[in-house]
């Protein structure tokens, strides 16, 4: 009777087990779906430099106007006028890919890594901390490396203002591809705050 009831309480667990690292699993693929899909739908993450060469502002890039672009930084929408910019980058700068790879990477691996633990395992085994440890140092390892490779690879083009609407005029259209209201094709947008050097 006593074996019988032995092998029910690790039937029960051995089920648990199953259940937890397929919920674990299916949060995980729930997350980085949620994260492609709402990057997808945000415009591109600009760099603004004023005359003196210094970073002004950056943000998301969500309409170009005639004569302004503008912004959403921290929620709000900011408009910069073309004659405050002297040089728009595009994108983040180079490494910023690379930490956040070596993150998720090792945030990802190191559930993975706990979620998988059997110290009674036949070949290898570990405990849930050994798990996690490893799983963390492999994933953020392998993530940076394929965050350094995807900065390698990334296109940064740079548009010269030079608080010149000429030069303005030249660039808007390219500029207006990049935004948030071209990605969506809608027409207008409001703005909370103007930004003047």
């Amino acid at each position: 009777m006593a074996n019988t009831n032995d092998n029910e309480t690790v039937s029960t667990q051995n089920l648990k087990t199953v259940i937890m690292k397929k919920a674990i699993s299916i949060v995980v693929i729930l997350f980085i779906v949620s994260i492609a899909t709402g990057y997808a739908q945000k415009g591109e993450f600009i760099r603004i430099y004023g005359r003196d060469g210094k970073k002004c502002c950056k943000g998301r890039l969500i309409d170009v106007r005639d004569s302004s672009l503008i912004l959403l930084v921290n929620s709000d929408s900011l408009e910069v006028n073309a004659s405050s910019i002297a040089t728009i980058k595009m994108k983040r700068a180079f490494g910023s890919n690379t930490i956040k790879a070596g993150l998720i990477g090792g945030g990802i691996v190191a559930i993975l890594g706990a979620v998988t633990a059997d110290e009674d395992a036949a070949f290898v085994g570990w405990s849930v901390g050994g798990g996690l440890a490893a799983g963390f140092v492999t994933g953020a390892v392998s993530g940076a490396l394929v965050g350094l490779v995807i900065d390698a690879a990334t296109n940064r083009p740079e548009f010269l203002v030079n608080q010149s609407q000429e030069n303005w005029n030249k660039i808007k259209e390219t500029l207006r591809r990049y935004s948030a209201l071209a990605r969506a094709n809608k027409t207008k947008t409001s703005v909370s705050t103007v930004y003047q050097n």
